[in-house]
Order: structure tokens, then C-alpha cells, then sequence
């Protein structure tokens, strides 16, 4: 009897695992997605907006003028629709027309002077320290050029040291005057830049100006 009731419980023991093992597995599955679906049709489509009406403009724009003066004539009146382009008044614009002038001309004298300062200052004053500078240099050039003769005719017997030293005090000037020289042509190129540079700012102010009024 006792064999019996213990085969029973080890029966129900292993059914109860099956069942559990069972149970495991159907849970951990993911559940089947469902589809909807519809059959397409032919129809109309509407869309509606509501509205009160009123028609806004989608970016305001105040009109001002850009100087005072007086109005002199006025084409439009108040409520009156108007088209892009359309005339809507005149201003009195001889003072600003004076001013536009005289604008014009300080950009004409600006951009004189921005050519000048770009091709390398005034070409009289830039034509001078050139020449000043290569006058220097050739006469350096030809005492130096005596200079060693002198050493050689020194050798030679068929020159004196008077006359050596009178050259090389001579060379010496030559020398320091290629270097004032050259300094100040230096000086006048840097300067010339720097003219340059002014000068495009004031053509920019003069457009700009010159912009405004128009």
C-alpha cells in the first residue's frame, strides 16, 4: 500500500513539472501583433479654415521717411487699397539733393585718393625719393669702384694715401647718405600704406553717405 501511494505522488510530482514547464514556455512568447487594415476609396477631400474676415498683413511695415522734411503732395487717401509699386506721396527733397552733392564729390575726392595711395602715393613726391635714392646709390657705387682702384695704383706706386683717404672719407658720406636714403623711402612706403588704408575708410564712409541720401 505504501508503494502505491509513493508511485501516485512521484506520478503527480512529474505531471505538476510538465505542467509547470508548459506554463514557462507559453508565457515567455511574445504576443502576435495585430494589423489593421482598410480597403482604399475614391472621394473628395475638404479642408476648411475659420476666419473672422479680417485680412492682416503677415509682416507689418511702417513707412517713414529717412529725413525731415515737408510732404508735397499725397497721391493715396486713407482706406485706399494700393498696389506694390504704387506711388503714394512726394517729399520736398532739394535739401537732401544738395546733400547728395556734395557726397558725391567727397566719394569722387576719396577714391582719388585711394588710387593714388594704391599705386604708391603722389607720383611726383614718389618719383623724387626714388631718384634721390638711386642718384645716392650710383655715386656710392662710383667711389667705391675709385676706392679699389686706389688700392691697386697704391700698390703700384701711382697713388698717393691722401688721395686714398680723401676717397674713403668721400665713401664713408656716399654710404650714410644711401642709408638716410633708403630710410626715408622706407618711411614714405609705410606711410603710403598707411595712407591706403585711410583712404578705403573714408571711400567706405563717403558710399555709405552717399547710400543714405539717395
Amino acid at each position: 500500500m505504501d508503494r502505491k501511494l509513493r508511485d501516485r505522488a512521484l506520478l503527480l510530482l512529474g505531471l505538476a513539472a510538465v505542467v509547470a514547464f508548459v506554463l514557462v514556455r507559453v508565457s515567455g512568447r511574445q504576443p502576435l501583433a495585430k494589423i489593421s487594415a482598410t480597403k482604399p476609396v475614391r472621394q473628395n477631400l475638404v479642408s476648411s479654415i475659420n476666419s473672422n474676415g479680417k485680412v492682416e498683413p503677415i509682416s507689418p511695415y511702417t513707412v517713414r521717411a529717412q529725413l525731415d522734411t515737408f510732404v508735397e503732395k499725397v497721391y493715396a487717401s486713407e482706406g485706399q487699397n494700393v498696389k506694390k509699386g504704387q506711388l503714394l506721396l512726394v517729399l520736398d527733397v532739394r535739401d537732401a539733393a544738395a546733400q547728395l552733392a556734395a557726397a558725391k564729390g567727397k566719394l569722387l575726392s576719396a577714391q582719388d585718393d585711394l588710387r593714388s595711395a594704391q599705386t604708391g602715393g603722389r607720383a611726383d613726391e614718389a618719383a623724387r625719393v626714388s631718384g634721390d635714392l638711386a642718384k645716392a646709390v650710383a655715386q656710392r657705387d662710383r667711389l667705391l669702384h675709385e676706392h679699389d682702384s686706389l688700392q691697386r695704383l697704391l700698390t703700384q706706386g701711382a697713388a698717393t694715401k691722401e688721395e686714398l683717404a680723401a676717397n674713403e672719407l668721400e665713401l664713408a658720406k656716399a654710404r650714410a647718405e644711401v642709408e638716410k636714403l633708403a630710410a626715408a623711402k622706407q618711411e614714405f612706403m609705410r606711410q603710403v600704406s598707411l595712407e591706403a588704408s585711410r583712404a578705403a575708410l573714408a571711400v567706405q564712409q563717403a558710399q555709405s553717405g552717399v547710400a543714405a541720401l539717395e
